[in-house]
């Protein structure tokens, strides 16, 4: 029972809504890397709130923005992508979405 109610909480997508987009973007957050000697970082945050309803709470260039304010402080990052997994409450089922970001200044516009 405990751990139902604790699960349940962390995929509550109105609680995670409360945490406020700068700490979703954290929250279950990963670095990856395409090459081994540690250039182009992802970013890959898993998010328990559909896009449509992250654009709408906080808007794409507020998204954009948090992002390319987390890649500056994170220089090994070149882009960054945001996977939600939801379950939709009358099916049970759950949905996943990817978004994908690369900001304007990120350095693998150096390389491409």
């Amino acid at each position: 029972m405990q751990f139902e109610r604790l699960f349940n909480a962390i995929t509550d997508v109105d609680l995670n809504l409360k945490l406020g987009l700068s700490n979703l973007l954290i929250k279950d957050f990963k670095t990856y890397f395409l090459l081994n000697e540690g250039l182009f970082g992802i970013g890959v945050g898993t998010i328990h709130v559909p896009l449509d309803l992250m654009i709408e709470s906080f808007s794409l260039n507020g998204i954009k923005e948090a992002i390319s304010a987390l890649i500056e402080e994170r220089p090994s990052l070149a882009f960054y992508a945001i996977l939600t997994n939801c379950r939709n409450r009358e099916t049970g089922k759950y949905n996943k979405e990817i978004f994908l970001y690369r900001p304007p200044h990120s350095k693998v516009n150096d390389y491409f």
